[in-house]
């Protein structure tokens, strides 16, 4: 929630609206819905894992290294985008 706010904010105060944002913005907005999306399913998955769901541990597994890579795109676009 924090990135999407922070984001908003942003936007308000240095654009005024989504039509003059540059490239990079659009970017790290992407990369910050794909990681929200993954930390979402992978909060829907605990309790099955929890419960030795293996097939569940295997997709927290796989989505949990998109987690990292995905935050460091968006810290690295909203770099680039809101210097």
């Amino acid at each position: 929630a924090l990135p999407i706010s922070s984001g908003i904010a942003l936007v308000q105060t240095r654009y005024g609206t989504m039509a003059e944002l540059p490239g990079t913005f659009h970017a790290k907005l992407t990369a910050v819905v794909l990681l929200t999306i993954a930390v979402a399913y992978i909060q829907v998955l605990m309790p099955r894992a929890q419960q030795g769901d293996a097939a569940a541990m295997r997709r927290i597994q796989l989505i949990g290294r998109l987690t990292a890579p995905l935050a460091i795109l968006a810290v690295v676009f909203a770099v680039l985008t809101f210097g």
